[in-house]
């Protein structure tokens, strides 16, 4: 979505085709201009807006997760940070601005999914294996 309209010079020269000879072959590609023309800082904070967001209602979204249930909590977070997503193109053709809040709502839905998937497991782990869910569900988040 961002600027970039360079055009690269590929030089690759093939020696092991036939011994003693050599192919140069030459090919220029110039990349197709995006949308919209953000600079590096516009972009660090469209990134960052989501993030900003979720960090907000990790705290928040296990009260509510305990409050009315995690299996609620959850589905309507991925609903909403999935209807976001989808609207995402059409927002950015509205403003920056206009995309940096739906980003930051992202992730404000994002943000209570964690807190509501502790809730659900902490209900419906068997006692015996606490600790080790938790730590199988979650090492794949990296």
């Amino acid at each position: 979505m961002t600027n970039y309209t360079d055009s690269k010079s590929v030089n690759n020269t093939y020696n092991d085709v036939c011994p003693g000879t050599s192919i140069n072959n030459t090919k220029t590609t110039t990349n197709q201009a995006a949308e919209f023309d953000w600079d590096e800082s516009t972009q660090g904070i469209l990134l960052s807006s989501f993030f900003y967001g979720y960090i907000v209602t990790q705290i928040p979204g296990g009260f509510l997760a305990r409050t009315f249930g995690g299996k609620r909590v959850f589905g309507y977070g991925v609903l909403i940070t999935a209807i976001l997503s989808l609207v995402t193109p059409v927002v950015a053709r509205v403003g920056t601005w206009a995309l940096i809040i739906v980003r930051a709502a992202e992730g404000l839905a994002g943000g209570m999914t964690f807190p509501a998937i502790a809730e659900m497991q902490g209900k419906w782990t068997p006692e015996m294996e606490r600790t080790i869910l938790p730590i199988i569900s979650s090492s794949g988040i990296q």
